[in-house]
């Protein structure tokens, strides 16, 4: 214990860096943690997708949304997503499933949307538009 305190005050920087990146890596392991159970496996979205059962969001930028979504999909932008709130409940009690190039930027919509709208049926789509592709299912342009 005595050789920490010195150690400390000589590489405070070091020390503090150290402290900052570790509560940063905890922070993102709850926020993962978080969105966990609401994800949704390509099988079982492409499952609902079929029974007519859930309604896609897309939240990346228009100009990506055009160049390539899931059909049907609604394009609501991430940046607007507080403003179109409104607009979920048009879709009943359908599962909402939220998707994007990347599966963080689709947790922390769907963590978002939770809070404002903590009764819909939100999910987030597993591998996203790229594992929708991967997986040989259809897509629209336009």
């Amino acid at each position: 214990m005595n050789s920490i305190m010195p150690f400390i005050q000589q590489n405070w920087m070091f020390v503090a860096a150290f402290v900052v990146v570790v509560v940063l890596l905890i922070a993102n392991e709850i926020n993962a943690a978080r969105g966990k159970k609401y994800r949704m496996s390509i099988t079982d979205a492409l499952r609902e997708y079929n029974d007519d059962n859930a309604v896609f969001i897309d939240i990346r930028p228009k100009k990506d949304f055009k160049k390539l979504h899931i059909p049907n999909a609604v394009n609501i932008p991430t940046a607007e997503l507080e403003k179109q709130l409104e607009s979920l409940t048009q879709f009943g009690d359908k599962k909402i499933i939220v998707y994007s190039d990347t599966d963080p930027r689709a947790n922390e919509a769907c963590i978002k949307l939770r809070k404002l709208h903590p009764n819909a049926a939100l999910n987030v789509l597993v591998g996203g538009i790229v594992g929708w592709q991967e997986a040989n299912l259809p897509l629209s342009k336009g």
